[in-house]
């Protein structure tokens, strides 16, 4: 017999969290979740797992109908796992219209054996797409390109901030000239993901969507 993988264990899931915050089934969806488990929405309002489990337990969240999932792909480094995709649901919190098409991301770890989502982030696809491409800009220089890939040589411009943009392809950084820079500031803020910061080697969260400030 085939032994599922870290994807195939991923992708169920992925289905039964939608499964589970569609039908408002508390029970699966606290052990799905890590107890450290956040959640930005598309808004950028924050839910910790105790407010969003008490909001579907209450009914002040309702979800009319299932979850539809399109472009959904899972990268798995490790004990880590990143989900991510295009969703479309009817949301409503205390009335309120949410949900919608949004694009997500989710992070997995692995603890004690088991497979926990510990963030989720969503963007309305409206507002990512209507912003500009993140490259070419001001101190980004294009290393090579072929169907597969894009390599940027990026440098961060002292006192110059990174107007509000979006990224097309999905993106991972190296930092192999550190230097002084440091992030002082980031306005316009969406929806939060992580970046890697050289000057104190730590992850730090940062919008999807921002003006960033360096000095």
């Amino acid at each position: 017999m085939e032994v599922p993988s870290v994807e195939d264990d991923i992708r169920a899931m992925e289905t039964r969290w939608n499964e589970a915050r569609a039908h408002a089934d508390v029970a699966t969806l606290d052990r799905i979740l890590a107890d450290d488990w956040t959640v930005t929405h598309a808004n950028g309002t924050t839910d910790t797992k105790a407010k969003y489990l008490a909001d579907l337990r209450s009914g002040a969240r309702k979800f009319s109908g299932g979850v539809t999932v399109s472009d959904f792909v899972v990268r798995v480094y490790g004990d880590t796992a990143i989900a991510s995709g295009s969703s479309d649901s009817t949301v409503t919190l205390d009335g309120q219209a949410q949900g919608g098409k949004l694009h997500f991301t989710r992070v997995y770890v692995k603890r004690n054996g088991e497979w926990k989502m510990i963030v989720s982030h969503a963007t309305t696809l409206a507002q990512s797409q209507s912003l500009p491409p993140a490259y070419p800009r001001a101190g980004a220089t294009r290393l090579f390109e072929n169907d597969k890939v894009v390599v940027w040589n990026i440098a961060w411009l002292k006192g110059q901030p990174s107007p509000l943009h979006r990224h097309i392809y999905d993106l991972t950084g190296v930092y192999y000239e550190p230097g002084d820079r440091m992030i002082v500031a980031v306005t316009d803020m969406s929806s939060l993901v992580a970046i890697w910061t050289s000057t104190d080697s730590s992850w730090v969260s940062l919008p999807s969507a921002a003006t960033i400030v360096v000095d």
